[in-house]
């Protein structure tokens, strides 16, 4: 690879670490606010929640953004240690998806529970 193919996958790979990076601050954003303002509505349910809603409403927004600085942390560290161009995407992209899903994951079992207690209340 020449020096001008290095420094072009090089910025292209802190362009993905960057769109990751506000994404990760958005998914977390999201997570934090809307986790603690349905905890509270959760909190008045007087029947028993699934244990996935009570894990992603037990987590705070102190604990989604501590996951979230780490991950961009790492990713960041990421393009400073890691030599290989296609392993730095590589890693992007591991991190984007499964801080994704882990966002899905969230939203899913809260919504779950939210038509759940709907169809309860008629």
């Amino acid at each position: 690879m020449t020096m001008s193919e290095d420094r072009d996958a090089h910025r292209l790979t802190w362009t993905t670490t960057i769109f990751c990076s506000l994404c990760i601050v958005w998914m977390v954003y999201q997570l934090g606010t809307s986790v603690s303002v349905l905890g509270k509505i959760f909190s008045g349910v007087g029947g028993p929640l699934p244990a996935t809603t009570m894990f992603v409403i037990g987590l705070s927004e102190t604990a989604f953004s501590l996951a979230g600085g780490l991950l961009i942390a790492g990713l960041v560290l990421k393009e400073r240690w890691v030599k290989s161009s296609a392993m730095r995407d590589a890693i992007t992209l591991i991190v984007f998806l499964s801080t994704d899903w882990f966002f899905y994951f969230c939203f899913e079992t809260i919504l779950k529970s939210l038509v759940d207690l709907s169809h309860k209340i008629g």
